[in-house]
C-alpha cells in the first residue's frame, strides 16, 4: 500500500495544547474542502506528491528521533487505509496527533484528534453555500471522536461574529456527544486568522481578547510567529 505525501518534516508543533512540541509532520495529500484562507493548498490534489510505503514513511519519520508525529494534510480521513499507517506508527512507538476537520468518522490508532470544524468564513466565493456547509460540518463525525478519543477544538477566528459561530457550532456538536457546550468549551482553542507574520501579529491580539471576553482557550501559531507562510514549517 502506497499513500501519497505532500511532504515529511521536523519543526515544532506550532498550534493547540501540545504547542511548542517537537514534532514530525506527515502531510498527506489530498482535500475535498477549499478552505479560501488555506495554506497548505499544495496539498488538495491527492496526486500530488511522493508514493510512500508504510515502511518507507516509518522510516523516514523514525530519522528524526522525535516521538511525537502529527499527521496532516489535506484532509487525512480521506485517505485510503490510514488505519494501516497509524496501526504501524502506533506500534513503532509513536505519540500521534491527527489534524482533521472530521468530516467522517473512522475508528483509528491516535492519541489527539485535533479537529477544526470549518466555519462560514472558510467558504470559498461563489459557491452555494448552503451546499457547501452540509459538506464542510458533520456533527455526528466530530461527536463520535468526542466520545472515544482525547480530542481538542480548533477553530479559525478573527472577529466577534466568528465566536458567536464557534458557539453556536459548539452547541450542535454537544447536542450529538456526551459533553455539554460549556464542557466542549474547555477543550475550544481559537486560532488566529493570519496568511502571514504580519498579519497574525495584527490579528493575534484581538482573538486574545476574544477568548479572554468568552472564556475560550487561545492558541498561537508559533510556526506563523517564526517563519510566516513557509512551506515545510
Amino acid at each position: 500500500m502506497d499513500y501519497t505525501v505532500s511532504e515529511i518534516f521536523y519543526s515544532i508543533q506550532g498550534e493547540g495544547l501540545l504547542a511548542g512540541v517537537p514534532s514530525v509532520f506527515i502531510r498527506l495529500s489530498g482535500c475535498p474542502l477549499r478552505c479560501k484562507w488555506c495554506d497548505t493548498a499544495y496539498a488538495w490534489d491527492p496526486a500530488e506528491g511522493d508514493f510512500m510505503s508504510i515502511s518507507d514513511i516509518v522510516n523516514k519519520v523514525a530519522s528524526f528521533n522525535c516521538r511525537h508525529i502529527v499527521v496532516t494534510g489535506g484532509e487525512p480521513l480521506e485517505v485510503d487505509s490510514l488505519d494501516k499507517l497509524l496501526e504501524q506508527l502506533t506500534a513503532s512507538g509513536f505519540h500521534i496527533t491527527l489534524e482533521t476537520a472530521a468530516l467522517k468518522y473512522s475508528s483509528i490508532p491516535c492519541d489527539l484528534v485535533s479537529i477544526s470544524p470549518k466555519l462560514s468564513n472558510s467558504y470559498p466565493d461563489n459557491i452555494d453555500l448552503r451546499e457547501y456547509a452540509k459538506k464542510c460540518f458533520n456533527p455526528q463525525a466530530v461527536a463520535s471522536y468526542l466520545n472515544y478519543y482525547d480530542c481538542q477544538l480548533k477553530y479559525v477566528a478573527a472577529t466577534e461574529e466568528d465566536v458567536t459561530e464557534i458557539i453556536a457550532v459548539n452547541e450542535v456538536i454537544a447536542g450529538y456527544s456526551n459533553f455539554s457546550a460549556q464542557e466542549l468549551k474547555n477543550i475550544t482553542l481559537l486560532m488566529p486568522k493570519a496568511a502571514g507574520r504580519q498579519q497574525y501579529r495584527e490579528i493575534a491580539p484581538q482573538v486574545a481578547e476574544l477568548a479572554l471576553k468568552y472564556g475560550f482557550r487561545f492558541t498561537p501559531r508559533l510556526h506563523v510567529e517564526f517563519w510566516g507562510n513557509t512551506k515545510g514549517t
